[in-house]
């Protein structure tokens, strides 16, 4: 069973007047943020309040930990996330093998697991390669 979340904006949520990308949110570059380059969670709650000044802080977190609890209980579940013009996440079998202790050398059995993995979807791809042909990233 796929579970498909789709990017439609909820009923009576409208974006603020003042978008910078197709998205409507900023388009922040590599470094501009404490986090290496990286979007952190709080980062992306104090974005999705700014960009629905209807929507208290309070209320944004929720969203944001609603959707991200709703994904990894899918995952977890064994079912592919759809969100289209983004991505799809899926889980990959790694089977059994042997390694190595990094720090004796021993032979040691490493047992098979299930790990996520995001494959992006075209839209996705097109705006990083435009971007990098562009020079934002």
């Amino acid at each position: 069973m796929n579970q498909e979340f789709k990017d439609d904006k909820p009923a009576g949520l409208a974006p603020a007047p003042a978008s910078k990308s197709e998205s409507g949110f900023d388009i922040v570059e590599a470094g501009d943020d404490d986090a290496g380059g990286a979007v952190t969670r709080s980062q992306l709650i104090a974005r999705l309040a700014d960009h629905y000044p209807q929507l208290v802080a309070k209320d944004a977190e929720e969203a944001v930990k609603t959707i991200l609890d709703a994904m990894a209980k899918a995952l977890a579940e064994g079912q592919r996330i759809e969100i289209r013009g983004f991505g799809s996440f899926a889980l990959s079998h790694r089977p059994s093998r042997v390694g190595r202790n990094p720090k004796s050398g021993a032979k040691v059995v490493v047992p098979p697991k299930r790990v996520p993995h995001f494959k992006p979807g075209k839209e996705l791809r097109e705006r990083v390669d435009q971007a990098l042909q562009i020079g934002q990233l």
